[in-house]
């Protein structure tokens, strides 16, 4: 018997395997289920774990704190939730939704810019509410829209959980792509280019 939500999560951990490998990552791969010290959906970029999701509803509290405990388990730098959004197939993985906390998103930008030696802006939109499931493509794809028009390579949207007062707590979004970037230009892959 086939085991549906199983076999979802092995096609999108294979399809981000699959996009890192051609973003800088060379040595991506799946990680074998490891039991009590899970560390993770996708091995072979040190420093980095990332936890892979490929379900309806969205669950970025729940997803952050895993992979804050899958990066302890691993002894990682940074933790990060990769989710597939809704009608995004495995075509443009690059557009699946990173996510981290703003307080490790901060780190990293702040990192790339140190080993990159070079500035690196963000257009970031804000964002509220308990209808971020539903909006947070839109709101995305808005924050894109405005960091093209300034000339800028990434954006992101900064969610406020309900509740949360420590601003760094709150959910960064960025997409696959411009997180790859990211990771690249703080060292944790490389550019053949």
């Amino acid at each position: 018997m086939v085991n549906k939500p199983k076999q979802k999560g092995t096609a999108a951990e294979s399809a981000v395997v699959s996009f890192l490998r051609t973003a800088g990552f060379p040595y991506a791969e799946r990680l074998a289920l490891q039991g009590g010290k899970d560390r993770g959906d996708i091995t072979g970029v040190p420093g980095i774990v990332f936890e892979v999701k490929a379900v309806q509803e969205y669950a970025f509290s729940a997803w952050l704190t895993e992979a804050r405990v899958e990066r302890d388990n691993a002894g990682a730098d940074f933790g990060m939730v990769i989710a597939k959004p809704r009608l995004v197939g495995t075509a443009k993985t690059g557009q699946w939704y990173a996510l981290m906390y703003s307080f490790d998103y901060l780190a990293l930008v702040s990192e790339a810019v140190k080993k990159s030696q070079k500035d690196i802006p963000i257009w970031k939109r804000d964002m509220s509410g308990s209808s971020i499931s539903t909006l947070i493509g839109r709101e995305l794809k808005l924050a894109q829209a405005h960091a093209a028009e300034a000339g800028t390579r990434h954006s992101c949207v900064l969610i406020t959980p309900t509740g949360v007062k420590d601003p760094s707590m709150y959910y960064v979004v960025t997409t696959l792509g411009q997180m790859s970037d990211l990771l690249v230009d703080a060292g944790y892959g490389r550019r053949d280019d």
